[in-house]
């Protein structure tokens, strides 16, 4: 009887018609309060209903001409936080304010902040993070300096780094000396989202004067206010943070991630200093000033192709991997000589690039490689499958032809059908009549790839 008692009452109010006239501020209040009761039910049919119709309202009345009746809306919620409320129609009631809420209703969520219930407490914060009155900084920011509860602070600390607001700067700072270490790692956080010049100093100070992985977690702020601010277009401040980030005193993740910041500053990486990271003994750093050769201008990629037998083994095989993404096929010379070096692994590094700055020419190569077995091989046959270049399928095809060995048949017939060859059907369609079944079998299984339904007749021959 409860609910459909109720359940008329919202009806009559809310249906149809009713619904746009709910919308005017003089039927808020008095739907709001037929709809309360059931908000906080106990049966979850029922309460959903109400606070599904209670959010249709909220949601009208956030369209544009209609402020007078969102404030009011507001307002009517704030005054409903109380503890007399039940916890569960206090916790619709915050989500609704989490998007339509304003200075009107900032006191009220302050004070939800130190409700007895942590749902209660977490829906709080969540709407006060989103209002976008300024006293919602004020009051985080109160809070803030009032808690004792390092989870609570980590909350309050993540709200102010959602807000971005500046006049939070030296409160959050203050939480930069806090005993717990992952309330430090949020104020930090919060900092380098914020990222003024004030913010950045307050992460450097910190910095300095930690160490271990709290001294990584304030390298990676720091990082992140650098981002933001070149982001903003203060180029030259992220610089002196990417700068003061590359000491031997920071973990070297934080180091390798200032080194790319600073080499990603200009829109082009600058060459001569790629290429001297290159030539040295870092390996990190190194693969760091290898990720930039995809961004450096045709020029520049081709001068450090140009160097690659004067780098450490390992950095070359950084930079034919680099060239391998790149895929610029100006570079072909220069991988070529890689492919006779003396260290294997080099020269597989080499192979394998070829199939993307490499055209028809390599062919032969890659044919001879392939006979080789092992690593070199494998190298060798995903570089022809992936090839391109014109008169590239027909060198395979007569390859393929020419083969003795049924093994090495099938086995480009095989890379055929990888590379779609549409133009090997006819080749394929006798090497379907093959006297070894290896080669059958391997060649109708390329056919049901590529084949067109005018085959079939043909592969019919080769099944019977």
């Amino acid at each position: 009887m409860h609910r459909f008692y109720w359940g008329c009452l919202v009806w009559g109010m809310v249906s149809g018609a009713a619904m746009t006239n709910a919308v005017e501020t003089r039927d808020l209040r008095q739907t709001l309060q037929a709809l309360l009761p059931a908000m906080g039910a106990e049966d979850i049919a029922e309460s959903r209903d109400a606070q599904q119709q209670w959010q249709t309202i909220c949601l009208a009345i956030c369209k544009p001409g209609l402020d007078r009746q969102r404030l009011e809306a507001g307002r009517l919620m704030a005054e409903q936080l109380g503890p007399e409320t039940p916890s569960a129609a206090r916790i619709w009631m915050l989500r609704q304010l989490e998007y339509l809420g304003g200075a009107e209703s900032v006191a009220a969520l302050a004070a939800a902040l130190d409700d007895s219930d942590p749902l209660v407490r977490g829906a709080a914060r969540r709407a006060l993070t989103s209002n976008p009155s300024p006293q919602a900084t004020d009051q985080l920011v109160a809070k803030l300096a009032e808690a004792k509860d390092p989870d609570f602070k980590t909350g309050l600390l993540n709200a102010l780094a959602y807000r971005l607001d500046p006049t939070a700067v030296d409160d959050v700072a203050r939480a930069l000396h806090d005993p717990h270490p992952y309330v430090v790692a949020a104020a930090a956080r919060a900092l380098g989202e914020i990222a003024t010049p004030q913010a950045a100093e307050e992460l450097k100070q910190a910095r300095l004067q930690s160490h271990g992985l709290l001294r990584r977690a304030l390298g990676n702020a720091s990082l992140r206010c650098a981002a933001t601010m070149r982001a903003k277009g203060q180029e030259e401040a992220a610089g002196e943070i990417y700068d003061a980030l590359q000491s031997d005193q920071e973990p070297e993740p934080v180091q390798l991630a200032a080194l790319d910041g600073l080499l990603t500053l200009d829109e082009n990486p600058p060459v001569n200093t790629v290429l001297d990271i290159l030539a040295g003994e870092d390996q990190a750093a190194a693969g760091v000033a290898a990720a930039q050769i995809g961004g450096l201008k045709a020029t520049g990629a081709k001068q450090v192709a140009e160097q690659i037998g004067r780098l450490p083994a390992a950095h070359q095989i950084l930079v034919l991997r680099a060239l391998q993404v790149r895929s610029d096929k100006r570079v072909l010379p220069e991988v070529l000589k890689a492919t006779h070096s003396e260290d294997p692994k080099v020269r597989i590094a080499a192979l394998r690039a070829l199939g993307s700055v490499g055209d028809a020419s390599i062919v032969p190569l890659l044919l001879v490689a392939l006979s080789e077995g092992g690593a070199v091989a494998t190298a060798a046959r995903r570089s022809l499958e992936g090839v391109s270049g014109e008169n590239t399928d027909e060198k395979i095809i007569a390859a393929m032809q020419a083969a003795a060995n049924s093994n090495r048949r099938a086995l480009l017939i095989e890379i055929l059908q990888r590379r779609l060859a549409g133009d090997a059907v006819p080749q394929l369609l006798e090497e379907a009549l093959h006297r070894d079944p290896h080669v059958r079998r391997t060649a109708m299984i390329a056919l049901g790839k590529l084949g067109r339904r005018e085959d079939i007749p043909q592969m019919l021959e080769g099944v019977l």
